[in-house]
């Protein structure tokens, strides 16, 4: 296991007591603006918040907490541990209970070779897309040698940074409706378009697995995405679990795609882009309800199930490629429908006037945007999913039905509401 100690030491296997003992020998335990070392983990409220600055001011830029290694003046000492058990329990406590927005970070024990339940502790804080981090109402991050409080004007400087970034996913959001593959004056549906963009990640992270002509470590890393996809996505995570089928070679990566007869709403494509980072393309945002009075009205409506399968099945498959890629950085992503003015949600449709009562979608578009970390994508894809698309389902009414989408199964049907 390799950690980033900076600069000048980049990354530095530290896997066991040895380790980090030639490491401190070394001059490469230094404290930096990327490691922090500390053995003093007393209990006590003080104590705790000073642990939770040291990890929030980690997440601007990434870096290490090294807990159990002693340290003068910034200099690496001795490796001495610390107990186990009560220092992750602290570790633990203090990000849970301290930090705001909430921090993901790794955390690893090496082990005393001789003594049980001694070990120093490795937390790597990857950069956070929600940097910068509160902890009692101030923001902090690093300089040269340690943590430090945010200056306003930084603060501002970092929330630019990311609103920007942000936007950069908006734009690539509205490409992607750009390149839908029919001729928009063909185009009848309302069309869904994902993308979930790896900030940080090299350009050519994954073009050797992405080339390979045997495609096994891809067909694993979709296997183990469909695994996440509850039952009642089966629909829309049918080319998920039939992923050995349909793979097309394009210049940015390698699509899981299915044109059904060039139809619009055939359309369903998944580039694994050669970053990393995933796109996803739609084409039945909306469709015609079966009843034959609904196609006399030209009323379409949301099948928000299969759109909710689409989205969770994009954030699916990034997480999956990370075990390949071994991304552990910031994500942007970002939801876009388009073609939903006046749409109805289809399971809140009921019988032949049941429209009637079911609330109709009052705008063209809609598009969201957030911010996450790898661990947030492989541990809260379902949080994820309702940030990217809670909004829209409570646009049509069917918040109910479909939220909190951490708890649904696909159980229970949404009643219209009662007329006037």
């Amino acid at each position: 296991m390799t950690v980033y100690l900076g600069i000048e030491a980049s990354r530095r296997t530290l896997a066991t007591w040895n380790d980090l003992q030639d490491a401190v020998d070394g001059g490469l335990l230094d404290e930096s603006h990327w490691l922090e070392l500390t053995t003093d983990l007393p209990n006590r409220p003080s104590a705790n918040t000073e642990l939770a600055r040291e990890l929030a001011s980690l997440a601007v830029d990434g870096g290490t907490l090294i807990v159990g290694v002693q340290a003068k003046d910034s200099r690496a000492e001795k490796v001495a541990g610390v107990p186990l058990a009560e220092a992750r329990q602290r570790i633990v406590r203090a990000a849970e209970s301290y930090i705001h927005p909430r921090l993901y970070f790794h955390l690893r024990p090496i082990m005393h070779p001789d003594e049980d339940d001694v070990a120093c502790i490795v937390v790597e804080v990857p950069p956070s897309g929600q940097a910068p981090h509160q902890v009692d109402f101030e923001y902090f991050g690093r300089g040269d040698l340690g943590k430090l409080r945010l200056a306003d004007d930084r603060v501002r400087e970092l929330l630019s940074v990311r609103s920007v970034a942000l936007q950069r996913t908006g734009t690539e959001l509205a490409a992607m409706a750009d390149r839908f593959p029919l001729p928009a004056r063909t185009r009848e549906f309302g069309h869904l378009y994902v993308i979930a963009d790896p900030v940080d990640a090299d350009r050519n992270l994954l073009s050797a697995v992405l080339d390979e002509d045997d495609r096994t470590s891809v067909y694993n890393a979709v296997d183990r995405a469909a695994a996440t996809l509850r039952p009642e996505l089966t629909g829309s995570g049918h080319l998920l679990r039939d992923g050995t089928a349909g793979w097309r070679s394009r210049p940015r990566g390698l699509a899981l795609t299915r044109t059904a007869d060039r139809h619009e709403s055939g359309v369903l494509d998944y580039l694994v882009r050669r970053d990393g980072g995933i796109e996803t393309t739609c084409g039945s945002g909306t469709r015609y309800h079966d009843a034959d009075w609904a196609r006399d009205l030209d009323f379409t409506t949301v099948p928000c199930t299969w759109l909710l399968g689409v989205v969770h099945s994009t954030l699916a498959l990034a997480a999956a490629f990370t075990e390949v890629s071994h991304y552990r950085g910031r994500w942007q992503l970002g939801v876009r429908f388009d073609g939903m003015r006046y749409a109805a949600a289809e399971e809140a449709v009921q019988g032949v006037m049941g429209w009637q009562g079911a609330a109709q979608y009052d705008a063209d578009e809609y598009e969201m945007l957030t911010s996450t970390v790898t661990a947030e994508l492989i541990d809260e894809t379902p949080a994820l999913v309702e940030r990217l698309v809670g909004d829209f389902l409570r646009g049509l009414g069917v918040q109910s039905r479909f939220l909190p989408y951490p708890e649904w199964h696909g159980h229970g049907r949404v009643a219209p509401p009662p007329r006037p």
